[in-house]
């Protein structure tokens, strides 16, 4: 019983903590490291294309063959055989 009552109090004093607050708030706001894995051959983003040169050759053509300069926001987890980009 006495074990029990020593972990209830020490379970409040970490719980009421100041310190052990700031030290949590500090760690959940740092942003993780990112890490970039590549599937396939990375790619030389020399001789990439304007997104709106691209449409107008779509436009034109029905079809282009480009390379586009952009961030990518999100995709497949599993092959990376999908991704959609801020351009």
């Amino acid at each position: 019983m006495s074990r029990f009552i020593v972990f209830l109090l020490f379970i409040g004093f970490a719980c009421s903590s100041p310190e052990a607050q700031q030290e949590q708030e500090s760690s959940t706001l740092e942003e993780p490291m990112a890490e970039f894995a590549f599937y396939g051959d990375t790619i030389n983003p020399t001789g990439s294309s304007m997104l709106s040169e691209v449409v107008e050759l779509v436009d034109q053509n029905g079809e282009a063959s480009a390379k586009i300069e952009g961030t990518i926001t999100s995709c497949c987890q599993k092959k990376g055989c999908w991704m959609k980009m801020e351009v």
